[in-house]
């Protein structure tokens, strides 16, 4: 049995990381549905095509940094002399990365644009993008300091700073420059976010640390050693997905496809975002700190299992039931199509809950040796059922086989983690997943059958999934007494 503790302390996260993602949310839902009406459909498919393309660069030169960074910190944030040292060294190598990306944009601007758009015609964006990878390498250097020190409220703080500015840039982009403002976007939101970010460093006092030539190569050499396999699970994943774009482009011939296939993610990855974002910002450090003095973790990923989906079923249901009002709401009637995309895509979402805390525990004990593995197993999974199901389902087919990957890639890892580091999902998280697939499916199943008793039976079965998960919720996490407490009650 869970103590209440755990699933406090994670709750608590959760609800921090919450708030930050309503906000960003709301800003994002202004510029996707600004995006959607200056730049339509095809403007969509293009900053996906943009943003995987820089994600594609990044991956390549960072060598894991943020991950292998986060993990040094949070193991020795007790030292205050030797975390000081390692963030430095942190930020030294992150702008070292951050200077190889950008060489890698302007030396390659004309193949890149070639391999990503067809033409030459994106060459000298390529070349102006150079500075966002410098901008953002620092940004990030920022983020991965104030994560390991698990700072989360600071961290919260900047990013809310930064979300304002960057949505009101993005939608001037886009309406006074139209599909040319893409570029342009990214470049002032990198900006924006390193202007906000340089106060934290500055307050660290990073420049009174001295470090020698031989610390810095050392580190050096340990960042990349310990993170080539992570810089290559990066550039995988990427190509992996460039590849499953251009096939989606060219087996349809529309490039409306990567516009309803890039606004799916949105939704997937935004609306979802508190739980996913708590998970990289504050339960991995959390976990890599118990691991590191070999504790047992088997009640903290199991509160975090727990707490997850008790969080993500409510919101895949109300998805369902609102997801052709939302999608209006948020872009546009021509965008309704993605509503296929996440019949399927969306139960990916329980999927992706239970196996992210298991996949973290690989990367908590530094085995990147078999996270590489892992990875690899998950990109070709969507690779192979995206190649069959889009052929024979089309957009449905695209959700399929998110929903295919994430399912026979949660069986996967917890065989894994099981055999390897001992760990059980205890009868609490067993119950939890069992009801959560059984409300979903069911929603899935009436939203096959087109009638007026099926949408109401829908709503009923969404309506008490809601109602168990939130009763759950509240039972384990004492939330009500945290609402009383902030009344004054």
């Amino acid at each position: 049995m869970i103590n209440n503790k755990s699933h406090n302390i994670l709750f608590k996260s959760m609800s921090l990381f919450g708030t930050t993602q309503v906000l960003r949310m709301i800003c994002k839902v202004v510029a996707v549905k600004c995006a959607s009406v200056f730049l339509g459909p095809v403007g969509i498919g293009i900053i996906g095509l943009v943003e995987n393309t820089l994600g594609l660069i990044t991956q390549g030169s960072s060598f894991g940094m943020s991950v292998i960074g986060t993990k040094a910190i949070a193991q020795n944030k007790d030292d205050a002399s030797k975390t000081a040292q390692i963030a430095k060294l942190q930020l030294i190598w992150m702008v070292a990365a951050g200077v190889l990306a950008a060489l890698i944009s302007i030396i390659f601007a004309e193949k890149l644009s070639m391999l990503t758009f067809g033409d030459d015609s994106y060459t000298k964006y390529f070349r102006l993008l150079s500075l966002y990878f410098i901008f953002q390498a620092i940004v990030n250097a920022a983020t991965v300091i104030m994560q390991g020190l698990n700072e989360i409220k600071k961290l919260i703080n900047y990013q809310l700073m930064s979300l304002g500015f960057i949505t009101l840039s993005t939608i001037s982009c886009y309406y006074f420059l139209g599909i040319e403002g893409i570029v342009p976007s990214f470049l002032l939101s990198s900006f924006i976010s390193l202007v906000v970010h340089l106060s934290f460093l500055r307050k660290l006092g990073l420049s009174n640390v001295k470090l020698s030539k031989e610390q810095i190569s050392d580190y050096g050499k340990k960042l990349i050693s310990s993170g080539i396999l992570l810089a290559l699970n990066g550039v995988f994943g990427l190509v992996c997905f460039y590849i499953l774009r251009q096939y989606l482009l060219y087996t349809s011939d529309d490039i409306a496809i990567l516009g309803y296939y890039e606004t799916a993610n949105i939704y997937l990855l935004s609306y979802f975002g508190v739980i996913f974002t708590s998970l990289a910002a504050d339960f991995f450090p959390r976990l890599s700190s118990k691991m590191a003095v070999s504790e047992d973790v088997n009640e903290l990923v199991n509160a975090q299992i727990q707490l997850g989906l008790l969080v993500a079923t409510p919101l895949v249901l109300i998805m369902y039931c609102m997801a052709p009002y939302i999608i209006i709401l948020l872009s546009s009637a021509a965008f309704l199509p993605v509503q296929e995309i996440l019949l399927f895509g969306l139960l990916s979402i329980i999927c992706k809950t239970i196996n992210y805390p298991m996949g973290y525990m690989v990367l908590g004990k530094g085995d990147t040796r078999h996270y590489f593995i892992q990875n690899i197993v998950s990109d070709a999974l969507i690779l192979g059922f995206t190649y069959f199901l889009f052929k024979e389902f089309q957009l449905i087919g695209i959700g399929m086989a998110v929903f295919l990957q994430y399912m026979f890639f949660s069986f996967y890892i917890y065989y894994f983690v099981k055999k390897k580091y001992g760990f059980v999902l205890d009868k609490a998280s067993k119950t939890i997943i069992v009801i959560s697939v059984l409300f979903t499916f069911s929603v899935v199943i009436c939203q096959f059958t087109e009638n007026a008793v099926s949408k109401v039976l829908q709503y009923i079965v969404a309506a008490m999934g809601i109602i168990h998960c939130l009763h759950r919720l509240i039972k384990v996490t004492n939330v009500l007494h945290w609402i009383k407490k902030s009344k004054g009650e």
